[in-house]
């Protein structure tokens, strides 16, 4: 998938995964493991994964993934975001979801 912004957005990459068991997330930007900063902030509720960029610049932009694992296995999902240049009116709050069913399965 592929997300475009504008500088000054807030965006959101969310990822829902449904699972009988504990499963463990980690995000990823360029294949680099990400850490929570004063700009980037990774959430988990339960099986709800969160990466809040509170104001998107241009160099934020990347391929962004999300690595899900547990006992039964590993699932990744990826999504690629460009930020443009030029700010709008109004601010965006962009929502992007990755949505992960039946990780039960092995799907390494």
């Amino acid at each position: 998938k592929i997300f475009l912004n504008f500088r000054g957005d807030f965006v959101t990459l969310e990822c829902i995964v449904v699972s009988t068991t504990p499963v463990h997330g980690t995000w990823f930007k360029n294949n680099i493991p990400l850490q929570d900063n004063a700009d980037c902030r990774q959430i988990q509720d339960d099986k709800r994964f969160q990466l809040v960029i509170k104001e998107a610049f241009v160099e934020d932009g990347g391929i962004y993934s999300i690595k899900i694992s547990n006992h039964a296995g590993t699932v990744t999902c990826t999504c690629k975001l460009f930020v443009r240049e030029g700010k709008l009116k109004e601010r965006l709050n962009h929502s992007i979801l990755f949505f992960i069913q039946n990780l039960e399965m092995s799907d390494e």
